[in-house]
């Protein structure tokens, strides 16, 4: 029952997901019990005509295509290797003070995206952190009103 189970699932996700075709068509092979066989035809007919039905046109493919090999340059080659040597040459606690003031920096947008959410309590809150770590928190360094006086973000 249990193999069964399975079997429905992935050929479920097929309609979903043709890429896994594959997948249910292996998994249908190994079932003893599964006796008619699957016809790739007529799934292959189905998906070529949904994918020719619904072609959107994108102008800006090209520029994105640029930018997403850009992005992925970037961050295997300067991003992962600079936080690497980050994390190890700075400790813990260095690491954690630059986070802190980083996030202390960001509250100002923070309490007006809950004011516009009409959040006044969220605003509020974020507006006392803010005021207490740019205070008693040296300018955001450390994060007394998290640690003294229980005010999560």
């Amino acid at each position: 029952m249990r193999k069964i189970t399975i079997l429905l699932f992935l050929c479920l996700l097929s309609f979903v997901a043709p890429d896994t075709l594959g997948i249910c068509q292996s998994v249908a092979a190994t079932n003893d019990q599964m006796t008619a066989p699957v016809d790739d035809a007529a799934f292959d007919a189905m998906f070529a005509q949904e994918e020719s039905e619904e072609e959107v046109s994108d102008p800006l493919e090209g520029v994105n295509r640029v930018f997403f090999v850009v992005n992925d340059s970037l961050y295997f080659w300067v991003v992962k290797p600079v936080n690497r040597v980050y994390s190890a040459v700075l400790p813990q606690d260095i690491r954690q003070c630059v986070g802190n003031f980083f996030d202390n920096v960001a509250a100002p947008v923070r309490v007006i995206n809950n004011l516009l959410q009409g959040k006044f309590t969220d605003a509020g809150v974020e507006t006392t952190r803010f005021l207490l770590n740019s205070t008693v928190g040296v300018l955001g360094l450390g994060d007394p009103a998290l640690t003294s006086f229980d005010l999560r973000p």
